[in-house]
C-alpha cells in the first residue's frame, strides 16, 4: 500500500522570481519532460541550459532526497517528480529485504520545495543487494505521466499509477521473476496503454490499460533485456514499438502487441535504449559494443530487407542520443565519446574523455563508507563502469553525465570539442541518472540530491 506525505506551499520569492502555488492539479506545459529522455523519448530537445555550472554558479537549488536511486526526473507544469528507494540495500539502512520501500516525490520544479512523496512498499521482494545490484540498486525506472497521473515501475512490485495529489489509484503485476541485475526498463505511454519491458520479471512485454491498469496485451520471448522500447515512425504514418533483447530485435504494433518483424539482434544482454530515427530503428550495446539500423515497415524476418547497417562500435551501458543525422555516444568502461553517422554508421569521431573517472562506488559504499548488508565491494560486471547516463541533447550541446567524474559537455558538432566539465563539489555519491531539461533548466540527479541548473 502506499502513503502520502504531503506539505502545504506558500508563495515564495527566489532568486527575483515571484512563485505562487495553484491550489488544485498542475498546469502542463509545452516544455514538459514527461518520461524517461524527455517529450518524445529521443533525449533531444531544442530549448538551451547552461554549459558551465559548479556548487556555486547557475545552481538554482538542491534538495536531499529521501535515499538513493539511478531513475530520472520528470516535470509537468510547475513540479518535477522523481523516484528512490529507502529500508534496504542502502549506507543507512539494515534493514532486511521485506523493508524495501520506494518513493515518488513531487517537488515544486521552481524552487524545490517538497509538495508531497509517496511511498510504494512491494508486497513481493525483490533481486538480493549484492554482486551487481549494488551498483544501482532498487529505484532505477524512470516514471511517466500524461498529465492526469504518474505511471511508475517498481520491478517485481508491478506498475502502479499515480495521480497528481500522491494517492495511488491501481497496481498491476508483470511479473515475479529477478535478476542479479535488478530492473531497470522505464514506462513507455501510448494512446490509453502503459507499456513496460518485463523481460525479467516475466520474459514480457505488457501494455497496461491505463485508468484500471488490467492487462490489454502480452508480448512473450523477451530476454536478458533491461532497456526501454522506443515508439519509431514508420512511412505511412503510425508507429511501431522497437524491442532490443538479447539475439533478438523485434517491431511490434503498439496498440494489440502483435509481432509485425524481427531481426537478428545483439549477442549479449541489453542495457540501452532503443532510439528512433526517421522510420528508422537504432539499438547499440553489448560489451563487445555493437550498434544495428533497422528500417520500420517490415514483415516477418527483415534481416535481408530492413537491416540499414550494422557496426561494431559504441558502449555496454549508456543510450546515445541522434541530433542532426549522428548519433553522440560514450563508451562507458573508457570513457571514449564518439560520433557515427545515423545514415551509414561510419565513425566520423572517436575521442577519449582524458578527465573521466573510473567508477565510483557502490551505493552502500556511499555517503560514509560502510559495507551494505551483502555487498560485494561492487564486484560486478557494473564495477569498472564510468558512465551510466543516456546522453541528452540540449540545444546544440550534448550532456554526458559520468558517474564520478562530472558532467561533460560536447558541441552536437561533426568535429569533436569538449566544451566544459562541470562537476557539483560535495557530492561524492554516483550520478547515475539521465538528466532531464524544462523550462530552460537541467534536473541532475545523483544518489543523494537533485539538483536544478539555469541560468541566475
Amino acid at each position: 500500500m502506499s502513503r502520502i506525505r504531503s506539505f502545504q506551499i506558500p508563495c515564495l520569492v527566489l532568486r527575483g522570481f515571484v512563485l505562487v502555488a495553484l491550489a488544485h492539479g498542475t498546469v502542463c506545459s509545452g516544455a514538459d519532460w514527461r518520461q524517461f529522455r524527455g517529450p518524445d523519448g529521443s533525449g533531444n530537445i531544442v530549448e538551451t541550459v547552461p554549459t558551465q555550472w559548479n556548487a556555486k554558479k547557475n545552481l538554482l537549488w538542491k534538495v536531499k532526497l529521501p535515499g538513493p536511486g539511478a531513475s530520472s526526473p520528470i516535470t509537468l507544469g510547475d513540479r518535477v517528480y522523481v523516484t528512490s528507494y529507502t529500508g534496504f540495500g542502502t549506507m543507512t539502512d539494515d534493514g532486511k529485504k521485506e523493508d524495501l520501500q520506494r518513493q515518488l516525490v513531487c517537488l515544486n520544479q521552481h524552487d524545490g520545495t517538497h509538495i508531497w512523496t509517496t511511498d510504494l512498499k512491494s508486497k513481493t521482494p525483490e533481486a538480493n543487494y549484492s554482486g551487481y545490484m549494488t551498483q544501482h540498486g532498487y529505484a532505477s525506472s524512470t516514471p511517466a505521466t500524461d498529465g492526469e497521473r504518474i505511471y511508475v515501475f517498481l520491478g517485481t512490485g508491478g506498475v502502479a499509477a499515480i495521480d497528481l495529489a500522491g494517492k495511488e489509484m491501481w497496481r498491476q503485476s508483470v511479473g515475479t521473476g529477478t535478476d542479479g541485475w535488478g530492473s531497470g526498463s522505464s514506462v513507455v505511454l501510448f494512446d490509453s496503454l502503459v507499456i513496460v519491458n518485463a523481460s525479467i520479471e516475466s520474459k514480457s512485454i505488457v501494455a497496461l490499460d491505463k485508468t484500471d491498469g488490467h492487462e490489454v496485451w502480452r508480448f512473450s520471448g523477451i530476454n536478458r533485456s533491461w532497456g526501454t522500447p522506443a515508439l519509431v515512425s514508420t512511412e505511412a504514418g503510425g508507429h511501431e514499438l522497437v524491442v532490443s533483447s538479447q539475439n533478438k530485435i523485434d517491431g511490434l504494433d503498439p496498440k494489440t502487441g502483435k509481432g509485425l518483424w524481427f531481426c537478428e539482434g545483439i549477442s549479449d544482454y541489453i542495457c540501452p535504449s532503443v532510439i528512433a530515427g526517421r522510420g528508422v530503428a537504432h539499438v547499440c550495446g553489448g560489451r563487445n559494443s555493437q550498434f544495428i539500423a533497422v528500417r520500420t515497415g517490415g514483415s516477418g524476418d527483415v534481416n535481408a530487407s530492413h537491416v540499414a547497417w550494422r557496426e561494431r562500435i559504441g558502449g555496454n551501458v549508456p543510450t546515445p542520443v541522434l541530433h542532426e543525422d549522428r548519433l553522440f555516444g560514450i563508451n562507458d568502461r573508457d570513457g571514449i565519446a564518439y560520433c557515427i553517422s545515423a545514415k551509414t554508421g561510419n565513425k566520423i569521431y572517436a575521442e577519449r574523455l582524458a578527465s573521466a573517472k573510473p567508477a565510483a562506488q557502490p551505493v552502500a559504499f556511499q555517503q560514509g563508507g560502510r559495507r551494505g548488508r551483502g555487498s560485494r565491494g561492487g564486484g560486478g560486471g557494473g564495477g569498472g563502469a564510468q558512465f551510466y547516463a543516456s546522453l541528452i541533447a540540449a540545444g546544440d550541446n550534448i550532456y554526458a553525465v559520468s558517474r564520478a567524474g562530472g558532467v561533460f559537455v560536447i558541441a552536437g558538432d561533426p568535429k569533436f570539442k569538449l566544451l566544459a566539465l562541470n562537476k557539483l563539489e560535495g557530492d561524492e555519491t554516483n550520478f547515475d541518472a539521465t538528466p532531464a531539461v524544462s523550462e530552460g533548466r537541467l534536473y541532475l540527479r545523483s544518489n543523494e540530491h537533485l539538483y536544478c541548473i539555469g541560468k541566475e
